[in-house]
């Protein structure tokens, strides 16, 4: 359908599985995309988008017609709370529609102000197509924010490993990268070395934080409310102080 669906959710599930590369030890990371458009007769055709993370452009498919609003939260619930391991719903970014919210008709944008826009949108697009599977301005700034704690989260856990390698440490650094990946829906390989990706990520922390700035920017350029905003900030303020 091309029209916009009524009620768009995303679910992540990334876990590593124990152990080294080889079978019975790929973990997972997945997505599932509820979509559900209204009906006259207040039921809402269904419409399930799953794979692995990666696939989003050809996922497979679940249908269903004539659900009722109580279906599709149970099929949510399924996802959340009987799955293992569960999945964990990312917020997606939804613009503002206030009545009261001033808008800027993009007619009258000032055509150095549109250029920025673009590039702003342009450069983040660039910077994560390659390894975030969402678009630039798909999750809204909480979900980005929480993001950027996590990684902050992971330095200090991955400085306390050094000082003290110890598989307490190990696995607590193991669980924070585990946990980004459910935040920030990014594409791993198809067999998942659990060491072997901790790593990697660590040693691409600085590359981490700029492609949430970039998506930040173009979470912006699309607008957000003051909520979202203040949410930001007091995240931000907790982060750096």
């Amino acid at each position: 359908m091309s029209i916009p669906p009524d009620i768009l959710r995303r679910f992540q599930c990334t876990a590593f599985a124990e152990g080294g590369s080889g079978v019975g030890s790929q973990g997972n990371n997945k997505f599932y995309i509820i979509k559900a458009w209204k009906r006259p007769d207040g039921l809402y055709d269904f419409r399930g988008e799953y794979g692995k993370v990666g696939d989003e452009a050809k996922p497979r498919i679940d249908e269903k017609a004539g659900v009722s609003s109580y279906w599709l939260e149970e099929k949510a619930n399924e996802k959340l709370y009987k799955k293992h391991p569960p999945y964990r719903e990312i917020s997606l970014h939804t613009a503002p529609v206030a009545a009261n919210t001033a808008r800027v008709a993009p007619s009258v944008v000032a055509p150095k102000v549109q250029a920025l826009i673009d590039w702003v949108l342009r450069s983040a697009g660039e910077a994560v197509k390659s390894f975030l599977k969402v678009k630039v301005e798909a999750l809204n700034l909480s979900q980005i924010a929480t993001g950027r704690q996590q990684l902050v989260q992971i330095g200090q856990a991955h400085v306390d490993w050094r000082r003290n390698p110890n598989a307490a440490n190990e696995q607590r650094l193991s669980n924070l990268v585990m946990d980004y990946f459910n935040t920030i829906p990014t594409v791993l390989p198809r067999v998942i070395n659990r060491a072997e990706v901790v790593q990697d990520f660590v040693n691409q922390l600085a590359d981490h934080e700029t492609r949430l700035d970039r998506m930040r920017g173009g979470a912006l350029c699309h607008g957000v409310s003051l909520a979202e905003l203040s949410v930001v900030c007091s995240h931000e303020m907790t982060i750096y102080g």
